[in-house]
């Protein structure tokens, strides 16, 4: 339960920080695209490898 508030935090943290609007670095439209395809990669590529080993995982105790 702690790991998924951590990754909530820290979702909204680095919307707070780089992606919003009234955001407290002034970052271009164009960094702030690049920022966001970064972050679906990298989230991808964990939830990816979190399904793929949560699958492994289950077929071990059946």
């Amino acid at each position: 339960m702690q790991q998924k508030m951590n990754g909530c935090f820290l979702s909204i943290v680095i919307y707070l920080l780089l992606l919003s609007q009234h955001s407290l670095f002034e970052i271009t439209n164009h960094t702030r695209v690049v920022i966001c395809l970064v972050l679906y990669y990298f989230s991808s590529v964990y939830i990816r490898s979190f399904d793929a080993f949560y699958k492994k995982k289950i077929k071990v105790f059946a």
